[in-house]
Order: structure tokens, then C-alpha cells, then sequence
């Protein structure tokens, strides 16, 4: 997750560059209970292999080779075209600790190639802190000399405060060495007009400070925010958000607008990101008129807990890249996200219903997605005459219904998720029923349910209200189950597609020769 404050760090075992300037890793920090000794790499200098068949191993989400991943540290777009994602990286242990930060690249937003480690921690110190990535293509910093490559410089938290690397490609970042920020940490820039904007976490507020180098800065904001982590203050249509993350519940966003030194928020109380609990973080880039936005899958109380770790080798996954777009309602503006165009990935259609009489009870087999990956839509119409009492319901469970991941939505405004019917994994702060309370304003709804083998992302309202929720099953959730029980006259209409991997035919598609230990069969 985000660096300790300056000062208190506890991690250890950061790679070290060799006399010929190259990485070799120490050995092994440990193992997880239960496994093979961890594969510790013997360089970082390379793309680190991983084994993309285990049982739990998402097929359409990123997730690292292996190892601990935290959260996103930026997500850009080059000249190229190609889309960077930069993260919390632990390469050495399937636990948080000694990150470095992790590369992968996409040129859709699903087919992922990983890259070498982009940052290594510097001599005295124990990890690299959260930050962010930004092109300077016009050598405003003066940091490149005559260099014609991308520019690229990171921004991101020490012990001692905010510093800069540079990298002329984003394969290899080098250190500048030079604290710009003292003591702030997590900071995130953007691009206004022709000077930078960082926010960054100071003493319980996020300051806001300008700069038209990025090595010299001015605050021009402090906003009493509470403690919160990763402040990402980005455009979203024609207003702007400033998103956030705190220890003890999903990501949340104040709305308003932004003059390149002040934000303005429309009310002093954020609005939560997600009604489901397992979002931390945020990185995203602006493409036009279009804002991506990607933030990690997890919960501070059972991230290093969750059984992959024991498993594959890895923990940490990615939700699919999101697009953000702003909405005025009778409660203010309010931040929506919806999946990525899946086209990439999408597969068959393995069944479609359109029922307008009420009550509705099919069951699909879903085993023609073998990816173990599936998408459900839903389009809800003439929903005016629907009671509290009435709802909709989509269930993924196994062949032998033994396990179910259940998720609904009742008219009174209640979405619920329950995980407590999946797999043998329980702990502290893992809760097991989970509910949202959301109504939209019209006469139709929309839901996207995107399962993944371990995580299941929920769009309600086209993103107005989401979720994301990890699941660990001991089975494959083969089986889609849909109930409605809804006025005669409203129109369900319900179309479920399977999901390809992004990962097969790739040099990580592997045999499970790599897996440390038996995983549950499929």
C-alpha cells in the first residue's frame, strides 16, 4: 500500500545495483506458510516470468508476475500509443515490503506485457514511496539535455520527502537526487495549461502546489481533508475530481472545479468511490476528452492475507481500466466509472433474455467460457412501477451449487453482494455480506457484472454506483443464475458473454510448473 510518513519506514530487502550497474535480488526474504520456497528473481534487469494458468489467476485483470503488488503509481499514455502502468512492487515475497515499482504495458487496456522494474529503492534507502509518472516532452524540468525520448519523470515519496527520476523510455527510471518536497509524500501531478499542479499528504490535508519545472514548488492550497493517502486531482469532463484513499474504506472523491492553483469542492464531505470494499489507490490519464482511471483491488486489514500468496506466488490484482465521466443529480455532481470497452477480450455470447412478464428464473452454463471469466449485462426498463419489495438477482455458482457468489439489487435502493457461500477464506475485516445503497433517477437501469475467477467488479447505473469485491472459490463459478421478480410491463433484458484470456498464447501462459502449490481443480 502507500510508504510509511517520512521517517517511519520498517521496510527491508531492496535489490542493489552490481558493480556493472545491473540488479541482482538477496535471497530470499521468506517463504509463505504452507509453499515452496519463494522464486526469488535473479535479476530485475529482465521481465520477471509468472505463471498465468493458476487456479486463481485472473484472466482479463492485471496482476504481477509474481510477488506483492500495491497499488498503482501512475498509468499513462506514450507518443506511441502505448498505455504504461507503474505500481507498488515487492519482487522479492508475496508480501507488502521493500517495493520497488513494477512496469507493464498495454496497447488496449486487457492485454498486458510485463516490463523489467522501473525504480529501484536508492542507496539508504528500504523501498520506493508512492508517486506518479508525467511527461515532460518540452524539457521544461531541464532534465534531459538534448534527449528525444519520451521524457518521462517520476515523481514520487523518500524518507526525506518528494523526489525526481527520469527515464527516456519508462523502462529504467535514474534518480535525480534532489528532495523538491520536504516531508510531503504520495504526490500526484498533472498537466495545467503550461505549468504542473501537485497534490500531495501533509499533516492531515491535501496541499495543492504549482511549479513550471518540477523541481521548484508552490503551495497554493491546503484542503483539510482528513487522513487520506494518493490525493489524484484530475479533469473529468468539464469538472474536476479530486480522488483519495483512506485505511479504513474505499477510495473517495470530492467534485468541483479547479482554476490551476485552487480546487473547489462542491461540499467539504466526500462521496465514496465504491460501495464494496476492496478499492485502494488510483492512477489515470486524460486522453482527449476521455479520463482512464485504474486502481488496485484490495483492503489494507487482508491484503497480505489473501491465498494466492500461498497458492501462485502473487498477490495484488488491478481493476480493469475504467472510464470516468462526470453527472449532475439532485445531489450534486457525481464520479462515474464504467469498465473499458472489453472488445479485446470479449468471447461468445453464451446466453440473452429479454422478458417483460414479471418473474423471471433462468439458469446458464457457463462452462463454454473457458477462461473462467464471464460478463453480465443488464438493461432494466420502464422501472417505475417497481416496489421496495421488488429486485433483481444475479448469481455466479459452482456445478454442484455448493458455492455461490450472490449479488442483487432490491428497489428500495439496496444492491447487495454475499462472498460468505465461497471458498474456505476468512479474516479479520474480510466482510462477508456487503450492500450499497443507491436509486437511480429515471425510468431504467443498467448493471455490468464483470467475474474473474477471484474478483468481481459491479457497475450499477452505468457506473454510478460500483463495486469491487475479491472472492477466493474452491471450484469453478461455472453456473449464472438470474431471478427477477419485478412488474409485469418492466423489460429485463440480460445478455452474458464469455470472457477470452489476455494471457493465453503469451510467454507467461505457462505450464503450472512454477504454481508452489496444488491449487483447486477447475
Amino acid at each position: 500500500m502507500a510508504t510509511p510518513a517520512p521517517n517511519s519506514q520498517s521496510h527491508s530487502g531492496g535489490a542493489q545495483p552490481s558493480a556493472d550497474g545491473t540488479h541482482t535480488q538477496p535471497a530470499a526474504s521468506g517463504t509463505d506458510s504452507g509453499a515452496k520456497p519463494f522464486p526469488t528473481p535473479t535479476s530485475l534487469d529482465t521481465p520477471i516470468q509468472g505463471d498465468y494458468t493458476g487456479f486463481h489467476r485472473p484472466q482479463v485483470h492485471y496482476t504481477p508476475p509474481i510477488g506483492y503488488m500495491g497499488e498503482p503509481n501512475a498509468f499513462i499514455k506514450d507518443s506511441t500509443g502505448t498505455w504504461h502502468l507503474f505500481y507498488q512492487y515487492n519482487p522479492t515475497n508475496a508480501s507488502s515490503g521493500g517495493e520497488h515499482w513494477g512496469h507493464a504495458t498495454t496497447k488496449d487496456g486487457y492485454k498486458w506485457e510485463n516490463q523489467p522494474v522501473a525504480l529501484f529503492p536508492t542507496e539508504g534507502e528500504t523501498s520506493v514511496g508512492t508517486g506518479c509518472v508525467v511527461s515532460d516532452p518540452s524539457n521544461s524540468s531541464g532534465l534531459f539535455g538534448n534527449g528525444t525520448g519520451e521524457n518521462l519523470v517520476a515523481v514520487y515519496g523518500t524518507s526525506s520527502g518528494v523526489q525526481l527520476a527520469t527515464s527516456l523510455d519508462g523502462q529504467r527510471f535514474t534518480p535525480q537526487g534532489t528532495t523538491v518536497a520536504p516531508e510531503r509524500r504520495d504526490p500526484r501531478v498533472v498537466r495545467y495549461q503550461d505549468w504542473w499542479v501537485m497534490s500531495v499528504v501533509y499533516n492531515g490535508k491535501v496541499e495543492i502546489h504549482t511549479s513550471t519545472d518540477l523541481k521548484t514548488w508552490t503551495l497554493s492550497q491546503e484542503i483539510p481533508t482528513g487522513e487520506v493517502t494518493s490525493p489524484l486531482l484530475t479533469k473529468v469532463d468539464d469538472k474536476w475530481a479530486l480522488i483519495a484513499s483512506n485505511m479504513t474504506g474505499p477510495n473517495v472523491y470530492w467534485a468541483g472545479d479547479f482554476n490551476g492553483t485552487v480546487f473547489a469542492p462542491e461540499s467539504l464531505t466526500p462521496k465514496p468511490m465504491e460501495w464494496g470494499p476492496d478499492g485502494y489507490g488510483g492512477a489515470a490519464f486524460v486522453d482527449g476528452n476521455t479520463t482512464v482511471y485504474m486502481t488496485l483491488a484490495a483492503n489494507w486489514a487482508y491484503a497480505d492475507k489473501v491465498p494466492t500468496g500461498d497458492l501462485e506466488w502473487w498477490r495484488g490484482t488491478m481493476t480493469v481500466p475504467r472510464v470516468l465521466s462526470m453527472s449532475n443529480s439532485s445531489a450534486g455532481h457525481v464520479l462515474a466509472q464504467e469498465p473499458l470497452n472489453p472488445a479485446p477480450v470479449i468471447g461468445s455470447q453464451v446466453a440473452t433474455v429479454v422478458s417483460d412478464k414479471g418473474k423471471i428464473d433462468y439458469t446458464f452454463d457457463g462452462t463454454a467460457a473457458t477462461s473462467r471469466a464471464m460478463m453480465v449485462l443488464l438493461n432494466i426498463t420502464n422501472i417505475e412501477g417497481a416496489t421496495p419489495d421488488h429486485s433483481v438477482n444475479w448469481t455466479f455458482y459452482s456445478a454442484d451449487k455448493k458455492e455461490w457468489l450472490e449479488s442483487g439489487y432490491k428497489f428500495d435502493g439496496t444492491a447487495w453482494i454475499r462472498r460468505g457461500k465461497v471458498g474456505p477464506f476468512k479474516t479479520e475485516g474480510y466482510t462477508e455480506d456487503i450492500t450499497g445503497m443507491y436509486k437511480p433517477e429515471g425510468n431504467h437501469m443498467t448493471v455490468a457484472a464483470l467475474v474473474d475467477r477471484t474478483i468481481l467488479e459491479t457497475y450499477v447505473d452505468s457506473g454510478k454506483a460500483v463495486a469491487t469485491n475479491l472472492f477466493y472459490s474452491n471450484a469453478s463459478l461455472s453456473q449464472v443464475g438470474l431471478w427477477a421478480d419485478v412488474p409485469e410491463g418492466t423489460n429485463v433484458e440480460a445478455h452474458v458473454f464469455a470472457l477470452n484470456s489476455a494471457w493465453e498464447n503469451t510467454a507467461d501462459h505457462t505450464s503450472s510448473s512454477m504454481s508452489p502449490a496444488a491449487s483447486p481443480t477447475a
